[in-house]
């Protein structure tokens, strides 16, 4: 497994964010992860500090890891089999404790997507989500 490490240099500081690169759909760093957690640590997007974020298909949780290290509140979804992956992840880049971690099964909408309707989102973040999975 190849592993992908994403540096980040901000005003208060420099960090590292990896994801251990699997061939599995869900387990992959997908471009677009790597260019949106791009756009957010430099600004190009204006996500700030404490700013509620929901990760519709986190898959490895790259940006979900950027994210919760700027500051952001969030839920990181995905499949119910791929949370382990997610979870290890997150673990691993020391922000499995501030991370919100959900099942969510579009295939199950409308059932699935209920518990998400109370809360209140600032940031709706899609990575990706949808694929040609014959070209993998």
């Amino acid at each position: 497994a190849d592993e992908v490490r994403l540096d980040c240099d901000l005003k208060e500081g420099r960090f590292s964010v990896t994801h251990v690169q699997q061939r599995n759909i869900s387990e992959r760093t997908w471009p677009s992860s790597i260019a949106s957690s791009r756009a957010v640590v430099t600004g190009f997007w204006d996500v700030r500090r404490g700013s509620r974020v929901l990760e519709l298909g986190s898959g490895g949780g790259l940006a979900a890891c950027v994210l919760a290290r700027l500051g952001c509140v969030v839920t990181a979804t995905d499949l119910p089999a791929n949370l382990p992956h997610l979870e290890a992840s997150l673990q691993r880049n020391g922000v499995l404790s501030s991370v919100k971690v959900r099942p969510l099964d579009w295939s199950q909408a409308p059932c699935s997507v209920v518990p998400f309707l109370d809360e209140r989102y600032d940031v709706l973040l899609l990575n990706d989500c949808a694929y040609d999975a014959s070209a993998c």
